[in-house]
């Protein structure tokens, strides 16, 4: 649980993610709130499958490098 904690606050802090929100913020703008969830939820989706795989399979990609 700790090496999860402390991957989780490394990565919020190398990505600024409040610094991220306006800009976010004003893509999702257009749509209506029911879509703007849907699009949330699907982002989210995709940068958790995208850290699981690397955390599963990054360091193979390391060593190809």
């Amino acid at each position: 649980m700790n090496t999860f904690l402390t991957f989780c606050l490394t990565l919020f802090l190398v990505i600024d993610a409040v610094g991220h929100i306006p800009v976010y913020l004003s893509f999702l703008k257009p749509y209506d709130k029911r879509k703007r969830t849907l699009i949330s939820l699907r982002e989210l989706f995709f940068a958790l499958l995208i850290m699981i795989l690397f955390h599963y399979f990054g360091s193979v990609l390391l060593h190809m490098l």
